[in-house]
């Protein structure tokens, strides 16, 4: 529709310019400004050059109405490219039942959500366990609070998980800590992948 009106807005606006329309028919103007139209969007900019100065506005209004459309079509590719490849991601308890995944639970609400949920396949456990255990594929499923789940994010959980296998309450395997050579520390995104 937009493209129709735009190549009527250059023929009324430019359609007197010899250089780019070599037949001054009415016709054969209106079918080269919708030739210079359709020509100029799936190009992504202005396909001729117009003389005067209504033509020139209407060219440069054109060009927006490319630039927005190419944008947002770009901007709606990514989100669905993205969206595809992250997954749509298990977003209720149901749903991981469903599946038949293991849910890391917090062990401060397990009876109620056994109540709620008597099939539930679940392991019990504290906070600053669920991104070891996730990343040991114990579970791939997690109901936690907003605040741990940023703690986890944030590397807190890695770093305490490294705490405790200083100190021996966890085995190498379990902690799932990352050291650099002089044994520092490393957030679990900048240690090796496995």
């Amino acid at each position: 529709g937009f493209l129709l009106f735009s190549a009527l807005v250059l023929a009324f606006t430019d359609g007197n310019n010899p250089e780019d329309y070599e037949n001054q028919s009415k016709t054969a103007v209106i079918f080269k400004s919708m030739y210079f139209v359709f020509l100029g969007y799936v190009s992504g900019g202005a396909a001729n050059a117009p003389s005067t100065v209504p033509g020139r506005l209407a060219t440069v209004g054109f060009g927006f109405f490319v630039l927005i459309t190419l944008a947002s079509y770009t901007a709606n590719l990514a989100t669905i490219l993205v969206t595809k490849s992250v997954g749509g991601g298990i977003t209720s308890i149901e749903q991981a039942i469903e599946m038949g995944e293991t849910i890391c639970v917090p062990q401060a609400v397990v009876s109620m959500l056994t109540a709620l949920y008597p099939a539930m396949k679940y392991i019990a456990v504290s906070t600053s366990d669920f991104g070891r255990l996730m990343a040991l594929n114990e579970c791939k499923v997690g109901v936690m609070h907003e605040s741990a789940q940023n703690d986890m994010f944030s590397g807190n959980h890695h770093a305490s998980n490294c705490k405790a296998l200083d100190a021996g309450t966890l085995t190498e395997e379990e902690a799932y800590c990352f050291r650099d050579e002089a044994g520092t520390f490393v957030p679990a995104e900048a240690g090796p992948r496995g």
